[in-house]
Formats: C-alpha cells, sequence, structure tokens
C-alpha cells in the first residue's frame, strides 16, 4: 500500500465520495462496508460514513445477540416489530457501542417503508442502556414518530453535541415538555424546526404559547428557525438573535395585529424569511415596520387578496424595510387560487406594473434570481411589454427564473450591431396569459434578450377560440427558439 494511503485524513477525504447522499439511500453501503473489511486503516474511516445517517434503530439492533430480538417482517396491513426475547444483559451493548458514537445524523420518521416500531422495546433499552444516550455523538435529530407513545423516547437521543433538531408532534403536555431545558441542554443548536401540528398556531391552548415561549428564549446560537413566535417577549428574542438567518413561521402571531412595533431595529442580520399565513393588511405591515433587514429571500403566502390601498401601503412599508434592495435575490408573494381551497399558487393577482416600474425592480434588484409576477386569472391590462422583459435581462444578469404577463403584441425594435445579451442560466420563461400576435418577430425578439430561453410555458386554462390561438402562437415561439439554439 502506497504511503499516501496511511494518511487518515486523505483516506477520509477520498472515502467521502461514497458518502450517503439521503434518507434511505444504501447506494454505497456495499463499498463501504468492503472497504471496511479490507485493511485496518481503511475500517474506521469507511465505518464512520457507514454509520454516519441513520433513520431506524434496527440497523444497531442487529448487532445485538441473535437470541436477544426477533424481528417479524412487515405485512401489507401491519408493519415491522422488534420482540423482545429474553432480559438484556449489560454484554448485550458492547458491540452495538463500538458503532453507535460513529452516528451523526438520525431521523425516526413519521412514515417509512418498511417502518419498525420500537413502542415495545424502547422501554428496555432505555432501562439497560449503558450510556446517557444511544448516539453520544449525534448532531442532528429528527423526530417525528408515527404515535404519541413514542413521543417521550426522543430524551434517549438528546445530546449536547446536537446542532440541528426538528421535531413534529401533536400539541399535548406530554410532547411538549420535551421543551423544557431543551435549550439548556443543546447550547449549540443552530439549525430548529418545531412543528406542532393543528391546522392554526395562533388558536393553541395558552399553555402551548407558554411553553414555546420559553424554549424560543433560550436559543442563544440559532441560524435557521421554523416555529411559530407566540408571543412579544419570544419575538423580541429573535429578532435580536445577531446569528439568526433564516425563519420560517406558519402564519405570524396575533398580538402583531393589535399595534405596530416602531423603532425595535430587529432582525438586522435576518436574510430569508418565509411566512405560510399572513394577513397582509395589519399583521404584515406591522411585522416588516420591525424589520430593518437585508433580505436575500423572502417568500410571504397571503390570507386573502388584499384591497388596493392596502397592497399600496404593503409595497411601501416593504421597500423601506429592505436595507440594501441590492441583496434581494428571490421574492415570491402567494396570494389563493380561487380556484382552490387548499393549494395557494406562486403568483401575483392583480399587480398593475408597467414598463417604468419593472425597470425600476430590475435596477433595484441586480442580484435577482427569481421573480414571480404572475396573475391567477386574466388580468384586465397588460401595460408591461416586451421591453420590460429587456430591462430584466440587462439589470439582472443572474435571473434563473421568470415568471410574468406582459403584452408582446408589440415587438420593439432591435439594434443588429448589439450582440445577443441576457442570463446564461434562464432557460424558460412562463408567460401565463401574456398577448402576442407574431411568433416568429416575438421568438427573435426573446433570442437576442434571453439568448438561452428554449421553453415558453403558457397558462392552458381557457378553451375558447381567442385563448386556443394565443396558446398555440405561444408554442410557435417555443419551436422557434429551440431550433435557433440548435
Amino acid at each position: 500500500m502506497h504511503d499516501c494511503m496511511k494518511i487518515e485524513e486523505l483516506v477520509q477525504m477520498i472515502f467521502a465520495h461514497l458518502e450517503l447522499p439521503i434518507w434511505g439511500s444504501n447506494a454505497d453501503s456495499t463499498a463501504l462496508a468492503a472497504l471496511a473489511r479490507t485493511c485496518t486503516i481503511f475500517c474506521s474511516p469507511a465505518l464512520d460514513l457507514l454509520w454516519a445517517k441513520q433513520e431506524t434503530l434496527v440497523n444497531l439492533l442487529r448487532c445485538m445477540p441473535t437470541d436477544l430480538i426477533e424481528i417479524t417482517p412487515p405485512t401489507a396491513v401491519s408493519e415491522s416489530k422488534i420482540t423482545l426475547l429474553r432480559p438484556i444483559r449489560a454484554r448485550d451493548w458492547k458491540r452495538p457501542l463500538f458503532y453507535a458514537p460513529r452516528v451523526k445524523e438520525f431521523q425516526y420518521p413519521f412514515t417509512h417503508i418498511g417502518h419498525t416500531s420500537l413502542f415495545d422495546i424502547f422501554p428496555a433499552l432505555s432501562l439497560s442502556l449503558p450510556t446517557e444516550c444511544v448516539f453520544p455523538n449525534l448532531t442532528r435529530l429528527s423526530w417525528f414518530p408515527r404515535n404519541d407513545a413514542d413521543f417521550p423516547n426522543i430524551y434517549l437521543f438528546i445530546t449536547g453535541a446536537l446542532t440541528s433538531i426538528t421535531i413534529i408532534c401533536t400539541p399535548s403536555s406530554c410532547n411538549l415538555s420535551v421543551l423544557a431545558g431543551l435549550a439548556r441542554k443543546c447550547r449549540a443548536l443552530k439549525d430548529v424546526s418545531i412543528h406542532i401540528l393543528s391546522p392554526y398556531a395562533p388558536t393553541l391552548p395558552s399553555s402551548v404559547h407558554s411553553s414555546l415561549s420559553e424554549f424560543v428564549q433560550e436559543l442563544l446560537v440559532v441560524q435557521n428557525l421554523r416555529i411559530f413566535i407566540p408571543d412579544l417577549s419570544a419575538f423580541q428574542h429573535i429578532g435580536r438573535l445577531e446569528t439568526l438567518r433564516t425563519w420560517e413561521i406558519p402564519s405570524l402571531p396575533l398580538f402583531l395585529s393589535s399595534a405596530p412595533l416602531i423603532d425595535l431595529d430587529l432582525f438586522r442580520n435576518l436574510k430569508h424569511l418565509i411566512i405560510s399565513m399572513i394577513d397582509v393588511e395589519i399583521a404584515a405591515i406591522h411585522f416588516l415596520q420591525s424589520a430593518r433587514a437585508s433580505f436575500e429571500l423572502l417568500t410571504l403566502t397571503f390570507c386573502d387578496f388584499p384591497m388596493a390601498d392596502t397592497t399600496s401601503a404593503f409595497y411601501s412599508v416593504l421597500s423601506q424595510c429592505i436595507l440594501s434592495h441590492s441583496s434581494l435575490e428571490s421574492m415570491i408573494l402567494i396570494y389563493p387560487d380561487p380556484e382552490s381551497d387548499n393549494n395557494p399558487i406562486f403568483s401575483a393577482f392583480g399587480f398593475d406594473l408597467n414598463d417604468v416600474t419593472v425597470a425600476d425592480m430590475a435596477r433595484a434588484w441586480p442580484r435577482l434570481k427569481t421573480l414571480d409576477l404572475l396573475s391567477v386569472d386574466r388580468p384586465a391590462r397588460q401595460r408591461v411589454t416586451l421591453d420590460g422583459l429587456r430591462s430584466l435581462s440587462r439589470y439582472c444578469p443572474l435571473l434563473q427564473s421568470l415568471e410574468m404577463t406582459f403584452d408582446a403584441s408589440v415587438v420593439p425594435e432591435m439594434d443588429p450591431a448589439v450582440a445577443p445579451i441576457g442570463p446564461q442560466q434562464l432557460t424558460w420563461l412562463f408567460v401565463g396569459h401574456s398577448r402576442i400576435l407574431g411568433p416568429a418577430a416575438v421568438a427573435q425578439f426573446i433570442s437576442s434578450i434571453f439568448p438561452s430561453v428554449t421553453r415558453i410555458p403558457v397558462d392552458t386554462r381557457g378553451n375558447e377560440p381567442e385563448e386556443i390561438a394565443r396558446q398555440a402562437r405561444w408554442k410557435e415561439v417555443e419551436s422557434q427558439l429551440r431550433a435557433h439554439t440548435t
């Protein structure tokens, strides 16, 4: 063997290419197991990767003596089950504890093909375990069991080394008790996701809100947070955290509807904000007035369609709260689809834009990568023309996704001396209900500003003859663009 292969760091770098990429993947487990058996130098690095990510305890339990447990395979109507055949002795843990410290990520899923219930064996495991937790070096934990009876066993996997935790549970007192002291025990938590199974978080009992608030206020270095914030104290605490970069919440708390939070100067370092249900009329404006962030990603899902004056006030506040418009890479505003009661679509219903406004947007957001400005229904006016698209091409060189309704019935003149410009990563343009008359001229213009576009998806709703003809014209544009790039 070459001397280079005796350097542990180099071996780890090579073996990292065999690392299991996603949950449930065992594509490279055979190769890693073979390497572990090849020689002593390869053994430890290969085993570290082989055991690093686990989504079941079955692999560890199979390391115990064969006369200890019986695993019943799953059937069409029942899940796999583990039965204890005799009492667990201390020496039964010797081999499992050789592998357990290698596990860095563990996911106990609520739904999984071949899922094995551990309800019957968890008590015996917890009572006989010779260490404080099953995986002492665990850094990432995802815990969402299929039934509440399994939930309290999460304490077997809580370690001080945890940097990431994801919990999905019902709002029972027993389940939420795990939050008490969790942040104090896991001081290094940087990625936290707590999802309480409830139709509407603000209407949860006050005891649930208190548990969530106390937990949030004990987080000190969190960077990515996905949790409902129930009260002002928790809101101000996370707003003052210098480490917070991403915040995703199911809805804004009701206390933000009572009065604006002026001059709090919060969320200075927040980059990504995702709100799944937001009232644009009151809560959104009040919240944004308290934020002083340089957003890179802003995704807001609105509960209903606001009036024009409310929308205007919202955009005014939005423009004031963003410290650096040039930092914004993606803004998605999601309004409810009137044809669906549960599936909002990426749209911006009723935007009244023109070419000047689009040009101002493009100049303000030079790092923009995603822009979704579609109407759910056919807009009465289409004041944005192909000139508006030319502004996006000129000022947003990083643009990767563009969804926009515009008027392509008139094609601007092009300067033949100017070489094709535009974002090279933009390969498709979703045009929605955009009007069009001459496909050939439009295809030539789009090719000049977006040279990589080969796909033109359209909104196919509507079976009127005029609408069918419009869709056919855009399909002709798509065909010509593909022919131009080949």
